[in-house]
């Protein structure tokens, strides 16, 4: 599948785009990653051309605290605990609930080469496939990455420390696409198909 007809730089989706979108979610034609890859491109479009120069030039950078509300705003998603008893957000709620973001606890597998210590901030962040998780820790100033023990595994780790690295709204688009990867697909056409 394409990624869809190019969005109008008015900042609202075009009427060839909204067509695509709505038809796209409401049939189960388009992917729930082409479904989110279409979204962020019109909220793009409508952030360049309307908002407030400033807010262009400084766009607010993700924090720690930014996790718990991006991943609650979500629909059907809980806290709940995973591997053990490591915090997790899980969708649906209840108990056939899949994790799509979890604080993941040292250990022996993910070693700080800087400091030989095992990293003590960790997330570990559900991604679609194997080529959005390349994208994003083949970028030499992306402070996401992997280790062997994740190899063959759709994730990818950050630091909570280095999320100041990246914009929230890029933070957000990578749990919104985590929780699609693991949601109910119906739940998820519904998701986006509401947001147009």
């Amino acid at each position: 599948m394409s990624d869809g007809p190019e969005v109008s730089t008015s900042g609202t989706l075009s009427a060839p785009f909204r067509s695509w979108f709505c038809t796209s979610a409401a049939k189960g034609q388009a992917t729930a990653q082409e479904l989110v890859r279409g979204l962020f491109r019109t909220s793009a479009a409508f952030i360049l051309t309307r908002c407030h120069p400033v807010a262009i030039l400084n766009p607010m950078k993700a924090t720690p605290a930014d996790i718990d509300s991006i991943c609650l705003s979500l629909p059907e998603v809980e806290l709940g605990t995973s591997w053990g008893d490591r915090p997790t957000y899980k969708v649906p709620r209840g108990p056939k609930g899949k994790g799509f973001l979890l604080y993941r606890a040292p250990g022996k597998t993910a070693i700080d080469p800087v400091g030989g210590e095992a990293f003590s901030d960790l997330l570990v962040i559900q991604v679609a496939d194997e080529a959005a998780k390349l994208t994003l820790v083949q970028d030499p100033q992306s402070p996401f990455f992997t280790i062997d023990h994740f190899n063959g595994y759709n994730a990818v780790l950050v630091q909570q420390s280095r999320l100041g690295e990246i914009e929230r709204e890029q933070l957000v688009e990578i749990i919104t696409e985590a929780w699609a990867a693991k949601a109910p697909a119906g739940l998820v056409r519904e998701y986006f198909a509401k947001r147009t």
